[in-house]
């Protein structure tokens, strides 16, 4: 077993990589030291956040570490999973350790200017001015449109489409793609990937942190996906080139009536913050 704890292949998840012989000699390893009350992912994967965790709080400041160590101590003892002294001292000697998991550490620069962790991200640290205008400034499907069309123009649309369903509903589906401001629009290809396991949980934690610093659930009703691929037929009606070939695309609903006018990145922005302003003052 290495000095890290998980499988450089998918970093205890499991999942990203099945049942390697890696994970299994590490999860034993884990078991033997006491660390884990039994060899299954769960545990694996719990103890790896709380790794994540406190080399992000050593990262930003030592002056919570305590506070942070004693609140994931009790929540992981109220589990079962671990063994408090062994783990606490692993964590006392993990801090110390100069040590990046796989890009973990690193931040961008916002918009607005401030650093943001995609992998690691704090719900102080997300503005509505860094999403609109991040999303204003990506290319729906990976640049391969007729002309440009933004993802904040695609957001818009959608919440436009769930305005039936009420303010909570236009607010949730202006922001279903948020986290794209953050991660980018990934082709769907690659998320399928098995490679792509992880992104997509670094995706679902972030898009869920976005919903809830703007009080929304972080589990989208099905209301949103069906808007989203109605609003997905219109743009492959009014966007996309005649495919070549015997290639289809999945099935889809009906588009919608009204044709889509691509718009410029300001537009999309300033509209974006409009409908934002306007959906908030309403919930």
């Amino acid at each position: 077993m290495s000095g890290d704890l998980f499988c450089r292949g998918c970093y205890g998840f499991g999942t990203a990589c099945g049942d390697c012989s890696r994970c299994t000699e590490e999860r034993a390893q884990l078991v033997k030291d006491g660390l884990i009350a039994e060899p299954s992912h769960e545990a694996a994967v719990t103890y790896w956040r709380e790794w994540h965790r406190v080399n992000d709080v050593k990262r930003r400041g030592p002056s919570t570490f305590d506070e942070v160590v004693d609140a994931e101590m009790r929540e992981l003892l109220r589990h079962g999973l671990l063994n408090e002294t062994l783990v606490r001292a692993s964590l006392l000697k993990m801090a110390t350790m100069d040590v990046d998991l796989d890009g973990v550490g690193d931040w961008i620069q916002t918009y607005t200017g401030r650093a943001f962790w995609p992998l690691a991200p704090r719900a102080e640290d997300i503005v509505i001015e860094d999403i609109a205008h991040a999303l204003s400034c990506i290319c729906r499907f990976n640049g391969h449109t007729t002309s440009f069309y933004s993802a904040a123009q695609h957001s818009i649309l959608v919440s436009r489409a769930c305005d039936r369903h009420g303010p909570l509903a236009a607010l949730r589906g202006l922001l279903h793609d948020g986290s794209e401001a953050y991660l980018l629009d990934v082709p769907k290809p690659l998320k399928r990937s098995s490679l792509f396991k992880p992104y997509l949980r670094y995706e679902k934690r972030l898009q869920a942190m976005i919903y809830d610093v703007f009080g929304l659930d972080k589990d989208d009703p099905p209301y949103i996906k069906e808007a989203d691929l109605a609003v997905l037929a219109t743009e492959k009606r009014d966007l996309m080139v005649p495919m070549l070939g015997q290639h289809e695309w999945e099935k889809m609903p009906e588009p919608f009536d009204e044709k889509i006018l691509p718009a410029n990145s300001a537009w999309a922005e300033r509209v974006f913050m409009v409908r934002f302003d306007h959906l908030m003052g309403l919930v």
